[in-house]
């Protein structure tokens, strides 16, 4: 990344509610439990005004996983397997590649295989592309109506 395409900044607990959409009893049950912690912390008191910094990457996780949890209703059980499933991607493993929600379940294209694959359970997805189905069911029935 040039230094003109680099992107920091330093957000405080209500600016990142305020960009992501997480309520502040969220952020702070997040930091809690260790799931998001922000970038950076400033003195010993939590309860201080700017005690908790947030980095821009923390942003960008930040409204992935509102997404993910508060419009897909994706479980927090789901979201820490896939936390941990993930953690060899570092920091960029919620938003340096494409992910889909299914049945509650966090997707992603899985670079081995290249199909897609719920990342908690290993399960992959089935992709049946309807134009396929309904092409298939034209042929056949034409096929049914052919006479010898």
């Amino acid at each position: 990344m040039t230094n003109e395409t680099a992107i920091i900044g330093a957000f405080s607990e209500a600016q990142v509610s305020n960009l992501t959409g997480l309520s502040l009893a969220q952020l702070r049950a997040w930091n809690r439990r260790g799931f998001i912690r922000p970038q950076f912390m400033v003195g010993n008191n939590p309860r201080r005004p700017f005690t908790y910094i947030y980095s821009f990457k923390d942003l960008l996780k930040l409204r992935v996983l509102n997404q993910l949890r508060n419009v897909y209703n994706v479980p927090m059980s789901e979201l820490e397997k896939v936390e941990r499933e993930l953690s060899h991607m570092g920091d960029e493993k919620w938003t340096s590649q494409r992910l889909w929600v299914h049945n509650r379940k966090v997707v992603f294209d899985e670079p081995e295989s290249l199909r897609k694959r719920e990342i908690s359970t290993k399960q992959f997805v089935a992709e049946i592309p309807l134009e396929v189905v309904t092409t298939d069911a034209r042929a056949d029935i034409a096929r049914l109506n052919r006479r010898d």
